[in-house]
């Protein structure tokens, strides 16, 4: 008798391991695997139950004889408000104020013991938490929201990364998030749909103004605007012109980081070990920022315009630190 109690105790184990990966067991399904009556598989899912009082419901389908393990509306949507606490924290992007703000909408979706479970578990990064830029946002972000639903010309003033200060008026269209920044994408013409297209960093906006002028926005076919294929061709939201496709030949090893870096790639062969992609992106900056840290680990093959950028950029390195 005591010889068989291992075995029963591995079943039930697999038994829980199936509810938990499936969702359902079949009782008759595993009478048969495990050789044994579908009684038996039944006080096993009981052992379950019994072992688990405050766990998840286990339901049984008189009909199909299938044990249901229901899902608990309560933990998941305690999850789901946790991650985007972490990613809300994780981003560093706003103000603590407006950090908080968010973070209290968040906590208000959650019942009073799931909210105290929260705020313990993200205590530590609520009171550590340092913005990247002390700037209220959520203002400038409503105002380029509202334009873009409005489908109304944005003015504003911006500094570029060169600190100099413009004058702008453009045809706001998508808001992106990238490495702790918020952009505006918008069209430099106001002929939305067949215009050089250009990333505004919003902390670097200022005096927003929504116009009475409207702009026109192809909904479908050819002219429509795809903001997540456009972001996709951003690396570090540069803008461009044109697209740019690159050769890159790299070890294997860095196609971990090639790969989220520029979505729309393609490994097209192996060569001496090494693999070489075609990548597409917005602006040849775009590469040369990824590719100096990436050292001897990646070569540019084509187009010759961005090796020889890539070149000078490395020689004029090479002069900074000559001396030494």
């Amino acid at each position: 008798m005591n010889a068989l109690v291992p075995n029963s105790l591995t079943r039930i184990i697999e038994l829980y391991e199936l509810l938990l990966t499936e969702g359902e067991v079949d009782a008759r399904e595993q009478a048969l695997k495990y050789d044994k009556s579908v009684e038996t598989i039944k006080r096993d899912i009981k052992a379950i139950r019994n072992a688990l009082p405050n766990g998840p419901d286990i339901r049984y389908d008189r009909i199909h004889k299938i044990y249901r393990m229901e899902r608990d509306a309560k933990a998941d949507d305690f999850f789901l408000n946790f991650m985007m606490l972490i990613i809300l924290y994780g981003s560093r992007s706003l103000q603590k104020e407006e950090l908080n703000k968010l973070a209290g909408k968040i906590f208000d979706r959650l019942d009073s013991s799931n909210r105290r479970s929260a705020r313990k578990v993200t205590e530590s990064y609520a009171v550590n938490y340092v913005p990247m830029i002390d700037k209220e946002l959520l203002p400038l972000i409503r105002v380029i929201f509202d334009c873009i639903l409005e489908q109304r010309v944005l003015q504003f003033e911006y500094t570029t990364s060169g600190m100099e200060k413009t004058e702008a008026m453009v045809a706001p269209l998508s808001i992106a998030y990238d490495r702790g920044f918020f952009y505006m994408i918008a069209s430099k013409s106001l002929n939305a749909d067949h215009a050089e297209r250009r990333n505004y960093r919003i902390d670097r906006m200022q005096r927003p103004r929504k116009l009475r002028r409207g702009f026109a926005k192809e909904q479908s076919g050819s002219g429509f605007f795809e903001a997540g294929r456009y972001y996709n061709q951003s690396y570090l939201m540069h803008s461009g012109s044109a697209e740019i496709e690159a050769t890159i030949r790299i070890k294997p090893s860095i196609a971990q980081y090639l790969e989220p870096a520029f979505p729309t790639h393609r490994l097209i062969r192996e060569e001496d070990g090494c693999l070489v992609y075609k990548v597409t992106v917005a602006h040849e900056d775009s590469l040369l920022f990824w590719l100096l840290p990436q050292r001897t680990w990646a070569e540019v093959l084509a187009p010759q315009s961005l090796r020889n950028k890539l070149k000078e950029t490395i020689a004029d390195m090479a002069r900074l630190y000559g001396d030494d």
